[in-house]
């Protein structure tokens, strides 16, 4: 009889199988803030892996790190509303900036201290970093502009589930702009394997130029391509496409085009 480390193996219940490992590895455990966690030194010395190798990547490919900050004014996303209605009922919202006492030993939100507007813990960093980015260019002379950030953003996810999908997680973003199609080039290693063709965005208007602007993130989740999240057991969680079969697919749609 074939014994096993975990008490129930990933063909049986996945879901179950995917706990126990995260358990016995002593990766990350609950931290008493609902949908986040503690990543432990092995979970986070893996993170710190993935972001060493993914960041001499990004630099090879004459990409900068910048910093956005953490909270970003409601306006912004309003002038996006379409962009980020997807998760518009996730965001996390700063409405005020002290606290004082009841009068009953707790902390409440001071009412004179509400904010003129509201900010919006970062969900993605897209709206602040394009405003960044049309301030930085004013001629070709400063394309092409690559920029890359690596932070932790907000989501208030109803179904958690840990280095899936949590509330608060770690992730990079990148953003270009290129005067031309032909400099719009992304360099993806897909897991070790040839570099593919490349791929370009969607075309804007910045500043009488035609710019090209990408953004990519990867996602870290290992199944196959096609697979998606519920087949592999975790059925309450939302189906999701593996993100290159998505590139892919992006690719042959401009080549049809």
């Amino acid at each position: 009889m074939v014994k096993h480390a975990l008490s129930v193996t990933r063909q049986a219940d996945f879901a179950a199988w995917y706990q126990d490992v995260i358990a016995e590895a002593d990766l990350a455990e609950e931290s008493g803030v609902r949908g986040c966690m503690v990543i432990k030194p092995w979970g986070y010395g893996i993170w710190e892996r993935i972001q060493t190798v993914m960041d001499a990547a990004i630099k090879d490919a004459g990409v900068q790190n910048c910093y956005f900050p953490l909270f970003i004014p409601l306006s912004f996303f309003e002038k996006e509303a379409d962009h980020v209605d997807g998760f518009a009922k996730e965001m996390a919202v700063v409405t005020h900036h002290r606290l004082i006492q009841d009068g009953k030993g707790k902390l409440i939100p001071d009412p004179e201290a509400k904010l003129e507007e509201p900010l919006i813990v970062r969900p993605t960093s897209e709206t602040v970093i394009g405003a960044a980015m049309s301030r930085w260019v004013q001629s070709w002379r400063d394309l092409p502009l690559k920029v890359n950030q690596w932070a932790n953003v907000v989501r208030w996810e109803m179904r958690t589930r840990m280095f899936l999908r949590t509330s608060e997680f770690l992730w990079q973003e990148g953003h270009t702009a290129h005067a031309d199609k032909a400099d719009a080039e992304v360099f993806v290693d897909l897991e070790g394997e040839d570099i593919p063709d490349h791929f370009d965005g969607n075309e804007a208007d910045l500043s009488d130029l035609i710019v090209e602007t990408i953004a990519l993130g990867i996602d870290p989740y290992p199944r196959a391509p096609g697979e998606s999240i519920d087949s592999l057991g975790l059925a309450e969680a939302e189906a999701e496409i593996h993100p290159f079969a998505a590139l892919k697919k992006l690719k042959q749609d401009l080549d049809e085009s």
